[in-house]
């Protein structure tokens, strides 16, 4: 799901040519040619995450960032408690 924006983000940045910025993720959200930037950063970011080992915290955030889902809606999902503080 998250390729769509992302490789639309990555062609915008070529035609542009120009630096970018990064934003809070809050911003990236909403899309706009200042966040494509913050849009790939995240997806590097949850890259990252899986080519460390950490697939699983990957797909947390993807839950969290592109699902939408809250906290607790991930724990029912996994079938586990959430994590406090």
């Amino acid at each position: 799901m998250r390729q769509y924006p992302r490789d639309y983000a990555r062609r915008r940045e070529e035609i542009a040519g120009g630096s970018c910025e990064r934003l809070p993720l809050e911003e990236a959200l909403v899309f706009t040619r200042r966040s494509q930037a913050s849009l790939l950063a995240l997806d590097e970011a949850l890259e990252r995450l899986v080519t460390t080992g950490r697939a699983s915290m990957a797909g947390l955030w993807k839950m969290k960032f592109f699902g939408g889902l809250s906290i607790e809606e991930i724990a029912e999902v996994l079938e586990t408690s959430p994590r406090n503080g």
